[in-house]
């Protein structure tokens, strides 16, 4: 293991970092910012405890750094988080342990998620398994399969999960607020 212990030069290196990254960070916060603009920004967040914020926080600071992978895992944490949370708030103390599968199918059946959302929110669910379980590479689900051009690099596929990660939570957001459950 090689220590760096200079902060001088562990400082010009993330600068040059931060100098290289620049234009495309840029157009990511453009993105993040496009997509959360429809959720009102009169209405205060209220995040489920700390860690459903930090996976938010996560979720932010890694799509803005180019870490889709990371950005489509911690998107679904939060949501998780925050429906588990409401769930049990309103006394279905038999889901605090419940895979979100099995969150979503409550949500729909108590009006709290549209079939829309839920349907989207399982879309995403099986996209985050396709990272976080392996699938070999001629599963439906593989990085590989999910590719709609076969031109296009796997990075591209993890970029459209990572934006349709973002997109959900924002609606996410969105729907819920329009909704009496989560007020």
């Amino acid at each position: 293991m090689v220590e760096h212990t200079d902060i001088a030069e562990i400082a010009a290196w993330l600068k040059l970092q931060d100098e290289n990254s620049l234009t495309s960070r840029v157009d990511r916060l453009s993105h993040w910012m496009k997509t959360f603009q429809r959720v009102p920004k009169d209405i205060m967040v209220p995040f489920q405890g700390p860690l459903s914020l930090e996976c938010y926080e996560g979720a932010r600071l890694a799509y803005l750094e180019g870490s889709y992978v990371a950005t489509v895992v911690l998107c679904v944490a939060h949501i998780e988080h925050e429906l588990a949370c409401c769930l049990v708030g309103l006394g279905k103390k038999r889901v605090a342990k419940a895979k979100l599968q099995v969150l979503l199918e409550e949500a729909r059946q108590d009006g709290i998620l549209s079939d829309s959302m839920v349907d989207a929110l399982n879309n995403l669910r099986e996209i985050r398994n396709s990272y976080a379980h392996f699938k070999p590479e001629y599963h439906l689900l593989s990085l590989s399969s999910r590719r709609v051009n076969p031109n296009e690099s796997h990075r591209e596929t993890m970029k459209a999960d990572a934006e349709r990660a973002t997109e959900a939570l924002a609606s996410f957001f969105q729907e819920r607020y329009e909704r009496e459950q989560w007020t």
